[in-house]
């Protein structure tokens, strides 16, 4: 990756799952556990499909929302002053309020320093007790002097954007 100029680099899916190769680790800028998709929406919409799909199959009408068990988000709104800073330290910043991916990274680092026999359940123990994390589309962002070009990337990364 150095050698091709591929920095910084960011990996959730790795080969060989949950036996990870620890040097491709120590390459990677920020490393995270194969948690595409474990956000709580992503569950709950999940389950929801499955639970639509048997109801249709069994003819019967569904009954169950599960919009009433699906808790606030930690962070309902953000107001950023968007000022001079350059669209990525913008989202940059936005992002470390609402996903704190350094310490899906520091958690996943750990692994390297358990025996080999330990790390693949080790790996499948950040996945399972995964903590509960919601989408970019539960947040707001009013963005005070923002551009066009930043509110396009944060419409492109799922949050809601008023400017």
């Amino acid at each position: 990756m150095k050698k091709a100029g591929l920095q910084p680099v960011v990996l959730d899916v790795w080969e060989n799952e949950p036996h990870i190769d620890s040097e491709l680790l120590s390459l990677v800028t920020i490393g995270t556990p194969h948690t595409a998709g474990y956000s709580f929406d992503a569950k709950v919409n999940g389950t929801r499909m499955i639970y639509d799909a048997v109801c249709k199959f069994l003819g019967r009408e569904p009954a169950w929302r599960p919009e009433k068990l699906v808790p606030p988000p930690a962070v309902p709104e953000l107001i950023i002053r968007a000022g001079e800073k350059r669209d990525e330290e913008i989202i940059q910043n936005i992002i470390q309020k609402v996903y704190a991916i350094r310490e899906d990274d520091r958690r996943l680092r750990k692994i390297t320093a358990l025996p080999e026999a330990e790390r693949g359940a080790y790996f499948d123990a950040l996945r399972r007790d995964y903590p509960v994390r919601r989408e970019f589309s539960n947040t707001r962002i009013k963005l005070e002097n923002g551009r066009d070009s930043v509110v396009k990337k944060l419409w492109a990364l799922g949050f809601r954007v008023s400017a």
